[in-house]
């Protein structure tokens, strides 16, 4: 009937918009039936429809009452005004309703309200079954189980939560309520009970325990046992929590989990009413992983889990999330049954593990010895054989990273495992993921100093879903007193709902009356303990329980019905629920129910050991404990580092270990043998050129020296010093700097070409000269100049000048190493050859060997143009097979150094051998021959002084006279030239200046005359002599040209000058003499 009203009333609404009138009528009509309908079922259901449903909207406001009021309302039958209600029987609701006065009623009236009774069953772990040595006073003995000492606050969190919800309270914490969810709730009649169940991580116990509650029959006579659960709160791990969401799912009761990740959770078949506010291990942690490998290109993983419902599924999800990022994952599992499976359960078998787990925390490099000093033998048991098996096969894969999917009871077992194989150490990275309790594994990790365990544990990471991105370090718990600890500061400003938790928290754990509440609900292994009091610090799954509590909560009182049930729930629960709570932003997966990922914050923390010390400087504790430090926080999709605290390695440094062992990397770098020989033809070559430059020094006065000018043999030497010099760079490679290595192969090619360009110009302005006497026979003297040096140098210069410079600034070289096809097992390149390359690299030397091997190909064709014109000596001659021997090096070598391109030791001999031999070429053709002339010339000079000795001591001896071959008479003043006795040598002398006799010589075949005669006549016989004056005496002379007439005279033509002398005998056509000085 609303229905109708209501489409009725839309429908009149639009008529009206558009001025309808012929339906009018009908409207009215069907308006009004629908009125009376409504009325009519409204009658109805106040004379059969039970009186409650107007109580229980009566009572809906919210009160302030005690925290165990509603507990004492279940228990107590006198507080019932009647007896309290339950579900039909046809329906599976374990909602009961109960009856009671109002007792906060301002007009002093008793007014009866209804309330509906959820009862929450919260599974935690308080206990496990694999015992560990007690590690303060506050621990039990070591026959007693592990008290996670933390899971007391996450059931504190769940019992506030309950007493806020209760008391209308929730919004001091919780805001950003839809306006429809916080309405319903403020007028929500549903009040939540807790019962806590220690499941001491034994699924069947857990599952023994929910089906008790189940069964109970609802106290609606006697009030002594609450009610069966309407909810499910937990459990904290997921082998407890997999088969309580089946019993939930059975008897349709809603489950809220906050520590459980497994994603086979999200099965709905299996788990039909089960939500949770952390996200699956798939969406969640796995996604989380992955994202973090990405960021550091991590693409190789270990993975060690234990196959339980949390470790199988995770590994699950990581190995499809990881794959489809391309990061391989290599997994291995171990069986350990943390409920005891592994042991019979006597005080016997738990001690022997204890024991064992005693000697793990506290070996170290040294043997363990028993009481009477014997060597103990270790044996492990079976979980720990496992743990090591899995390590030795995951040992085989090389991979540097680990993660370990466990939980902290395995902790020691599989790090002593991991020290033992040799996986741990500053190659290595653990990551332990949200199985491991931060609270719980910090109390338990303090280890012997220098011990195995002690010395694993250095820069292990712990990956967290946490409440929100804090940066705040843990300490130690022997360094601090949690119950003292000062309230948490804000996150933000204004303060985030989980900033107003914190607030909460804090006035609720210094609250006597509070914490005595808290104590009463806590299970009966709590009370052994002697601890009555709470951190003021929870842990991080306080927070997640909290909001768990919230939402269920919130659920309930969106149902329709009265009685609801579990799918009732869980449908609000993915529908309505969304809200910002202590752990933020909290929305559920429309179909899993899970918690979507992004309004989850991961951390990751790094296990250090704790520095802090006393005022003495002295450590607080005797055995090494361990800071927690924020690293990176990962939210929507981004890991983000924490300010100023960097992860920290084993080896105390933030260096990030690379995931794989170093490839054994074949570089094929240039031998040493091979340097050597490059280095010591570099040697012979500067030797060579030091000495050449010393011999030029120390005979430039001689006439092969001032022949061929010091200058010009110092231009060549230099250029083969720099053309040499380019096997230095040649021979440059790593671990040479990226910078200096480009810079290399830049300059090689510089000291190459240079060196040639300027070792060429001074053997073509040879040639060319020569070649000028060919192209000139009608000039009696050709002048070669030091700028015509200049000139040829120039046109060898700039275009090689030009050519480099472009490429130098356009497109230089750079140091590259090139892969070859070789690769190891993880398909990395393992070998590479350092190489100079640049873009078109062909293009380049093209051009610049085509300018120079032109050049080369020219002063080839120039000295074979002149090879019949006779010069002094044979200089000509020399200077072609020079060229020729560097054109034959470069042709024959440019085919050799592309085919052993690719071979470091091959092209560098190559290339050292190629400059070697151009060097040698120039060097030893120029200077050799010069070498050699000069010391015949000295052996004749020496012979000469001989003669001249031995004929003045005979002429000393009897009268001079004149033989019949004078050529002038003494009084004309003209120079008397005498025949020696051995007709091989003439005597002239100077009338004018008689003390000058046997000042000159001369003689048929190439004679020397030294003197400083004005006047010279050479007798007709005597054609073939070559005259050359010493500049010291008479060059000047000569070189004014006083002397050609007398020259002319006897048919001698002499042209000189300041480089270059050229003598010519007309009456001998044939013969051309020339002197290069």
């Amino acid at each position: 009937s609303s229905l109708a009203m209501v489409h009725q009333h839309r429908q009149w609404r639009r008529c009206v918009h558009h001025h309808c009138t012929r339906r009018t009528k009908s409207l009215n009509v069907y308006t009004l039936t629908s009125l009376i309908a409504i009325t009519a079922a409204t009658i109805v259901n106040a004379i059969f429809v039970d009186a409650s449903s107007s109580e229980a909207r009566a009572g809906a406001q919210h009160t302030v009452l005690p925290l165990d009021y509603y507990d004492n309302l279940v228990t107590n039958t006198s507080l019932w005004t009647k007896n309290p209600r339950s579900a039909p029987e046809n329906s599976p609701s374990n909602v009961v309703e109960y009856f009671t006065i109002d007792r906060n009623s301002n007009d002093g009236d008793e007014k009866n309200v209804t309330f509906r009774i959820a009862n929450i069953a919260s599974f935690l772990a308080y206990t496990t079954s694999v015992f560990i040595p007690p590690m303060s006073s506050a621990i039990p003995p070591p026959s007693s189980p592990i008290f996670r000492d933390s899971i007391r606050e996450s059931a504190a969190a769940a019992l506030l939560a309950i007493s806020l919800f209760n008391n209308g309270q929730i919004e001091e914490v919780i805001q950003n309520i839809p306006s429809g969810v916080l309405q319903s709730y403020q007028n929500c009649n549903v009040r939540l009970t807790a019962e806590v169940f220690d499941t001491s991580v034994s699924p069947i116990l857990a599952t023994r325990e929910l089906t008790v509650a189940l069964e109970r029959e609802p106290n609606i006579t006697n009030g002594k046992k609450f009610p069966p659960p309407a909810g499910v709160l937990g459990s904290s791990r997921d082998s407890s929590t997999s088969p309580l969401g089946i019993l939930s799912g059975v008897h349709n009761v809603s489950q809220i989990g906050f520590a459980a990740s497994s994603s086979d959770l999200d099965i709905k078949s299996q788990f039909p009413y089960y939500g949770r506010t952390i996200p699956s291990s798939t969406n969640g942690d796995a996604t989380a992983v992955v994202a973090y490998l990405q960021k550091y290109n991590i693409t190789k993983l270990n993975v060690l889990f234990v196959t339980d419902a949390f470790g199988s599924a995770y590994q699950n999800a990581l190995q499809d999330i990881a794959g489809a990022a391309g990061i391989e994952t290599i997994s291995h599992s171990f069986s350990f049954s943390s409920d005891g499976s592994n042991t019979n359960g006597d005080l016997e078998d738990i001690n022997n593990i204890n024991d064992n787990r005693e000697r793990k925390r506290r070996r170290g490099s040294e043997i363990m010895l028993d009481d009477i000093g014997n060597p103990i033998e270790e044996e492990e048991e079976s979980g720990d054989d496992e743990i090591s098996s899995a390590l030795r096969a995951l040992t085989e894969t090389q991979f540097r990273y680990f993660l370990a999917i466990v939980a902290e009871e395995h902790y020691d077992f599989v790090m002593d495992a991991a020290s033992t194989a040799g996986l741990v150490g500053k190659d290595y990275v653990w990551i332990f993921t949200s199985g491991i309790d931060l609270r719980t594994f910090q109390r338990n990790a303090t280890y012997t100093p220098g011990s195995a365990l002690a010395n694993a544990t250095k820069g292990v990471g712990i990956l967290h879903v946490e409440p929100a991105k804090t940066t705040r370090r843990i300490s130690p718990p022997s360094l601090v007193d949690r119950f003292k600890e000062p309230r948490l500061e804000a996150i933000s400003n204004p303060p985030s709902s989980y900033d107003k938790f914190n607030d909460v928290w804090f006035k609720s754990v210094i609250n006597s009356t509070v914490v005595e509440y808290l104590n009463s609900k806590q299970p009966n292994v709590t009370t052994s303990l002697n601890i009555s009091s709470y951190s003021t610090h929870p842990n991080h799954h306080s927070y997640f329980i909290f909001d768990a509590v919230i939402s269920l909560g919130l659920s309930m009182c969106m149902t329709e019905e009265n009685f609801f049930t579990g799918q009732d729930v869980f449908k609000e629960l993915t529908d309505e629920i969304k809200f910002e709570g202590a752990t933020l932003n909290v929305d559920y997966d429309d179909v899993t129910g899970s918690r979507d990922i992004n309004g989850a914050v991961y951390t990751l923390w790094n296990v250090l050991p704790s520095e802090d010390r006393n005022e003495d400087g002295m450590a607080l504790f005797e055995d090494v404990a361990y800071d927690l430090v924020p690293t990176e926080h990962y939210k929507e999709g981004q890991w983000v580092e924490v300010e100023n605290q960097a992860f920290v390695f084993f080896d105390g440094s933030t260096n990030r270990p690379p995931f794989l062992p170093p490839a054994e990397m074949n570089l094929n770098k240039i031998g040493d043998t091979y340097r050597a020989v490059g280095y010591g033809l570099l040697g012979v070559v500067c030797f060579m050129a030091i000495v050449f430059l010393v011999w030029t020094f120390c005979f430039r006065k001689t006439r092969v020296v001032r022949a061929s000018k010091s200058y010009f043999l110092c231009i060549v030497t230099t250029g083969c010093v720099i053309m040499i010099s380019t096997i230095i760079p040649i021979g440059m490679e790593e671990p040479v700097s990226q910078n200096w290595l480009d810079f290399s192969c830049n300059l090689r090619v510089w000291l190459f070409f240079m060196g040639l360009v300027l070792s060429l110009s001074a053997l073509l302005t040879k040639t060319w000269a020569v070649t000028k006497v060919l192209n000139n026979p009608d000039k009696n003297t050709i002048t070669v100049k030091k700028k015509d040096f200049f000139v040829s140098w120039l046109i060898l210069f700039v275009p090689n000048f030009i050519m480099l410079l472009t490429w130098t600034l356009a497109n230089p070289f750079k140091w590259e190493r090139v892969f070859r096809a070789a690769v190891d097992v993880f398909d990395r390149e393992i070998e590479s050859f350092g190489q100079c390359k640049t873009d078109h690299a062909q293009v380049f030397w093209a051009l610049i060997l085509l300018i120079d091997i032109s050049f080369l190909l020219y002063a080839v064709w120039q000295s074979y143009k002149v090879r019949n014109i006779q010069t002094e000596f044979e200089e000509s001659r020399y200077i072609a097979i020079s060229i020729a021997s560097m054109l034959q090096a470069l042709i024959m070598g440019i085919p050799i150094v592309i085919v052993v391109t690719g071979t470091p030791d091959a092209l560098y001999f190559v290339l050292s051998a190629i400059i070697f031999v151009m060097c040698c070429a120039i060097l030893l053709l120029i200077f050799v021959p010069k070498i050699i002339a000069s010391r015949n010339d000295r052996i004749e000079q020496a012979k000469r002084e001989r003669t001249e000795f031995l004929r003045k001591k005979a002429e000393a001896a009897k009268p001079e006279s004149y033989d019949e071959n004078h050529s002038a008479e003494d009084e004309d003043n003209e120079p008397v030239v005498t025949r020696s006795r051995d007709g091989a040598a003439m005597l002239v002398t100077n009338p004018q200046d008689p003390e000058s006799e046997s000042k000159f010589t001369a003689t048929y075949t190439g004679g020397v005359m030294n003197g400083n005669a004005t006047t010279l006549n050479v007798p007709e016989d005597s054609l073939n002599t070559t005259a050359s004056a010493n500049r010291s005496l008479c060059t000047a002379d000569v070189e004014r040209g006083e002397f050609v007439d007398e020259f002319t005279e006897t048919n001698v033509e002499e042209g000189e000058v300041d480089g270059l002398r050229v003598v010519t005998n007309p009456a001998v056509s044939d013969m051309s003499y020339i002197s290069l000085r």
